[in-house]
C-alpha cells in the first residue's frame, strides 16, 4: 500500500489496521523512505521475554547489527490496533531506526525497502542468535566484566592503602604533637 501522512490510501491494497506504525516512524525519521513492520518468529520470542534494558534488548552480537539496526528499544504493549502505541512509536522512533513492540514483533525504518528490509533480517538473524546462547555470555562480554573486575579490585586495594596512609600520618601527628 501506499498511503499519505494523513493515513489516506495513494494505492494499492487498503493498508492493514497497523498503517498508523508505519506513519508515526516516518514522522520521526525523515529520512526513511520505507517501513517494514513483521511478525518475524525469533524477534517476537525476545520481545515476549523480561529484559533488564528495556532500552535495547538486543546484544551486539554482529557488527551488522551494530551498522543496520543499532539499539532496539523494547516498546511497551499495546493491543493490535491500539492508536496509542503510534506515540509509543514515534518517540521512540525520534532517535533509533527500529524498535521492538512488546509480544508482536519489530519496526524497521530504511532509506529504501531494500535497506528496511535488510537490517529486519539482520534484527531477525541476532534474534536468533540471542535465542541460540540460552543465556550464555560472549566473549567480549565476559572480558568487559573481568576488565571491569580488576577495576574494582584496584580501586579497593588503593583505597584501603590510602586509608592506611592517612591512619599513620594521624597517629604520627597526634604522637609529635605532645598529646597523649
Amino acid at each position: 500500500s501506499r498511503i499519505a501522512p494523513d493515513g489516506r490510501t495513494l494505492s494499492g491494497d487498503p493498508p492493514s489496521k497497523e498503517a498508523f506504525l508505519h506513519l508515526a516512524m516516518y514522522a520521526q525519521r525523515p529520512t526513511a523512505h520505507a517501513i517494514v513492520h513483521l511478525h518475524c518468529t525469533c524477534a517476537v520470542a525476545i520481545s515476549c521475554l523480561a529484559h533488564a534494558d528495556a532500552a535495547n534488548v538486543l546484544p551486539p552480537l554482529t557488527a551488522y547489527h551494530v551498522m543496520r539496526v543499532g539499539t532496539l528499544p523494547l516498546i511497551p504493549y499495546f493491543r493490535p490496533g491500539d492508536r496509542a502505541l503510534a506515540a509509543a512509536v514515534g518517540a521512540a522512533a525520534a532517535t533509533r531506526r527500529a524498535v521492538l513492540l512488546a509480544n508482536h514483533g519489530p519496526v524497521v525504518s530504511g532509506k529504501s525497502l531494500v535497506d528496511a528490509v535488510d537490517a529486519a533480517e539482520e534484527l531477525e538473524q541476532t534474534a536468533k542468535l540471542a535465542l541460540l546462547r540460552h543465556g550464555r555470555d560472549t566473549r567480549q562480554g565476559a572480558a568487559r566484566r573481568q576488565r571491569e573486575q580488576q577495576d574494582d579490585d584496584v580501586k579497593q586495594v588503593s583505597h584501603g592503602s590510602h586509608h592506611r596512609r592517612r591512619r599513620r600520618c594521624v597517629r604520627y601527628a597526634i604522637e609529635h604533637s605532645g598529646r597523649p
